[in-house]
């Protein structure tokens, strides 16, 4: 059994974008790596994988494309291959308050994804990992 390791971060942090349409993507780089507060990468290079889980009428991407002031969109994520047995993927909500972003994570159960992938491999792993039911029945309602 997986243990729930529910990171519940309820620290909120400023998230900002920005478009930028005058300077190179070189040009940022390099911006943010010679400012004063010392920026520098903490993580080696890897593969970021994500699944995100939204509702048939995409509630989560035109709360995101309208603004929605506060919002919460729900993710698998996963590091390294795409393909093949995935180790230690991670249930995360992000949850959006304004200019102000948190999140939450839950350990979920390993899966595979090969050459045929549908739902029911990502509802059996939900079904299976140790998950709040409420979160369990929020994410019924998604589409993967």
């Amino acid at each position: 059994m997986v243990p729930n390791m529910a990171k519940a971060a309820d620290n909120y942090r400023y998230e900002r974008k920005f478009l930028q349409f005058e300077l190179t993507s070189q040009q940022i780089e390099l911006l943010i790596k010679m400012h004063h507060a010392m920026f520098a990468e903490i993580y080696h290079q890897r593969y970021v994988n994500n699944i995100y889980c939204d509702s048939v009428d995409m509630k989560s991407y035109f709360d995101n494309v309208d603004g929605v002031f506060e919002r919460t969109k729900a993710r698998i994520r996963w590091y390294g291959e795409l393909f093949g047995q995935i180790e230690k993927p991670v249930l995360e909500l992000k949850i959006k308050n304004g200019l102000l972003g948190t999140k939450k994570s839950y350990l979920l159960h390993s899966f595979a994804i090969g050459e045929r992938f549908d739902v029911k491999i990502i509802s059996d792993v939900i079904k299976r990992s140790e998950i709040p039911e409420t979160l369990r029945l929020m994410l019924a309602s998604k589409v993967f």
